[in-house]
């Protein structure tokens, strides 16, 4: 861990952010929740990655990057890619249905959040993991951005925002022509709300009074006539006003996560707090239990349903079951991952130790 403190406000927003990320995926779309956590929840995390961004030597990005998000990617893709290997009831009658090898290669070059066609060559959602390349080039755009401003002012600053909107404006105008590789097209929408997380920093949320933070409230809860910003399937294109209600959503609960730092919760923060910071793990390990359990099966035995429990209920239902399965297997590998670390450290400092 490095010497910098880590804002605690910060990582609470994070873990907020990656629980509502499992319970929109066991929401159905016909509840209200659904509706509410597909209004901020990824545009929120954009923003996160955002505001702990200032501009860095490109190489240093591009190592930090690759190693952080691209490498958990392809580590959870491996294990996708296996299944195409393994015959459908070899496991578990409940694995998801195999697809061809070809196809999960394919799935994995576009780590698309939604079906689609490229070239003739059709492809199929990568899952939940897409945010991980997207976030990815957003880091390396927004950088570019930054550097090529730095230190600017007057006239000059114009520029900064200036380069955003270009890079917007191509993800949005080609986005609704094709999808391109390696969710290039999304990312630089990415970059608009990463690119607010920057402001928001630059400005100082603490400094934005109450009536400004009434109205940014007022703006989001227009998002039930905005529309969805459900990222993964570009919903923006259908809907663009949902980026401003995205952004003012994001933006409160960044708010709301100040305020809930400063009240004396004690494990509550702990809890969130680690969520947050292993955040990408669990992200990465929602992506792997999807696609070995099949909950629509588990779920036919536990039969909520036959309670008398609505949509609504049946969904929190699922994500109370699933999101504890998820966080069990999260601890699992933060420790074998500190563990291996560990080792991997003192092996080195033995040789080192030898050598000297």
């Amino acid at each position: 861990m490095s010497g910098k403190k880590r804002m605690l406000w910060l990582d609470i927003a994070k873990g907020f952010a990656i629980a509502t990320v499992v319970l929109g995926h066991c929401l159905s779309d016909t509840t209200a929740l659904h509706d509410w956590v597909y209004s901020f929840h990824m545009p929120l995390f954009f923003m996160l990655a955002g505001f702990t961004m200032r501009a860095k030597p490109r190489l240093e990005v591009l190592e930090s990057s690759f190693r952080r998000l691209l490498i958990p990617y392809f580590i959870v893709c491996g294990i996708l890619l296996f299944f195409a290997f393994v015959p459908p009831d070899s496991l578990s009658a409940n694995l998801d249905s195999q697809r061809s090898v070809h196809d999960v290669i394919i799935e994995i070059l576009f780590a698309s959040g939604q079906e689609g066609v490229f070239l003739g060559h059709s492809y199929q959602a990568i899952g939940a993991i897409w945010f991980l390349p997207c976030l990815f080039w957003g880091r390396l755009f927004l950088n570019e951005v930054l550097l090529r401003t730095k230190g600017a002012c007057g006239a000059r600053r114009v520029m900064e925002p200036a380069l955003v909107a270009i890079i917007v404006a191509f993800g949005f105008f080609v986005g609704k022509e094709m999808r391109l590789p390696f969710d290039l097209d999304t990312a630089c929408i990415a970059v608009l709300f990463m690119y607010v997380g920057v402001l928001a920093k630059r400005f100082d949320l603490s400094r934005v009074a109450w009536w400004q933070w009434c109205v940014l409230v007022g703006v989001w809860l227009l998002y039930t006539y905005a529309g969805s910003n459900e990222m993964a399937v570009r919903a923006y294109l259908e809907h663009p006003w949902s980026l401003l209600t995205a952004a003012a959503g994001s933006l409160v609960i960044m708010k709301a996560c100040m305020l809930a730092e400063r009240a004396p919760l004690g494990k509550v923060h702990d809890a969130f707090a680690w969520m947050g910071v292993s955040s990408l793990t669990i992200l990465c390990v929602h992506r792997v239990e999807s696609a070995i359990f099949n909950w629509q099966k588990i779920m036919e035995f536990f039969r909520p349903d036959v309670w008398g429990w609505d949509a609504l209920y049946q969904g929190l239902y699922w994500f109370v079951l699933r999101y504890a399965l998820v966080i069990v297997c999260a601890i699992v590998v933060v420790k074998l991952n500190k563990t291996v670390r560990a080792r991997i450290a003192a092996t080195r400092a033995a040789r080192k130790e030898a050598l000297g």
